[in-house]
């Protein structure tokens, strides 16, 4: 047995139990304890219902309620072949500790990024504030440009009983190699309160086996988009062979070759470039050019217009300007000749 789960009747109810196992029902040794936990409010709920056992093989168990006895409605029993593999996964999972959730501009969004693009399979997300209790979503994307898409959802919590701590467990959901992730936390009841929201990503790094052709050392090499998985199960190859992996040690650094999916630049390429590079310079140095030749003669021509109709006596744009007190003058100067005239004939 490698440990209890342990449902209770009551709405709300947080007390220690410990558990002892026997094989006669007269000689008891401890087999474990716990900090159950169950609370109901505001249509959410709040459980932590396993005892660990440590895996015990005696017939008979019995609890001890420290804190007052619940109301028990079932009691189940996992099994150590699933505690096992369970513990297994677990040794074999990395995780990335102390990723700080930046707030988001609305209230109770925050924003983290994995920093890699990793299977992650667990969240950790760890409350600033004690006695804190908040229904939250978690969700994902691939990129800043990319939808969010809900990945898993919870109640977190974090409540002390005297001197023993309870928090929720990892959220637990299919591998996610998203790299942006954002949990939106129900602000109802005050949200996560003040400090910095902090989590925890576990995944379980991949693992690879491969035939070796020829002889050793060899060298794998990964990332082309281009090839087409070959890859066959183990146990097809393979039947009823050992599990234990051989030895493997990182080798000194090689240069990156060439990708192979890039297409390779035409040999004259750079010389194309340099000859469109100089046509378009040399273009634009002419057009400079000639811009500057045609306002030079414009504005001789100007000059010379103006220098000719000074010298013939014409008025320039002064005289046109007087147009109207010229033409009076010569308006009187009509009159005083008409005069001149008829007095001489009277002479």
């Amino acid at each position: 047995m490698s440990a209890l789960l342990v449902h209770l009747r009551d709405d709300n109810y947080q007390g220690r139990v410990t558990v002892e196992a026997s094989d006669d029902l007269r000689h008891w040794q401890p087999a474990g304890d716990a900090q159950l936990l169950k609370v109901n409010a505001n249509g959410s709920a709040l459980s932590q219902d396993r005892i660990e056992l440590d895996g015990a093989q005696a017939r008979y168990l019995r609890l001890h309620w420290l804190d007052g006895t619940p109301y028990v409605e079932s009691i189940d029993m996992e099994v150590q072949a699933v505690a096992v593999h369970a513990q297994r996964a677990d040794a074999q999972r990395t995780w990335r500790e102390g990723i700080v959730a930046h707030a988001g501009p609305k209230p109770g969004e925050y924003f983290f990024a994995t920093g890699g693009a990793y299977p992650v399979d667990r969240l950790r997300l760890n409350l600033p504030q004690p006695d804190t209790v908040a229904p939250a979503v978690v969700y994902s994307r691939t990129g800043l440009d990319a939808p969010w898409r809900e990945v898993s959802s919870a109640t977190l919590f974090r409540l002390h009983n005297g001197t023993v701590e309870q928090s929720n467990p990892s959220l637990s959901f299919a591998p996610d190699t998203d790299r942006q992730w954002r949990v939106v936390v129900d602000t109802h009841n005050g949200g996560l309160g003040n400090g910095a929201l902090t989590v925890a990503a576990g995944w379980r790094p991949a693992t690879l086996l491969f035939a070796a052709h020829g002889a050793a050392p060899f060298t794998l090499s990964v990332g082309s988009a281009a090839s087409v998985s070959a890859a066959v199960s183990r146990d097809e190859v393979l039947a009823g062979a050992s599990s234990v992996a051989a030895t493997a040690r990182v080798g000194d650094a090689l240069s990156l070759a060439p990708d192979a999916d890039a297409q390779p630049a035409p040999p004259d390429a750079r010389r194309r470039y340099l000859i469109w590079a100089a046509l378009l310079l040399g273009g634009g140095s002419l057009a400079a050019l000639a811009w500057r030749l045609a306002r030079g003669a414009r504005a001789h021509a100007q000059v010379g217009g103006a220098s000719g109709a000074m010298a013939s006596g014409l008025p320039v744009e002064s005289g046109a300007m007087n147009a109207p007190a010229d033409d009076a003058d010569a308006a009187r100067s009509g009159v005083n000749a008409n005069a001149n005239a008829k007095g001489d004939g009277k002479a």
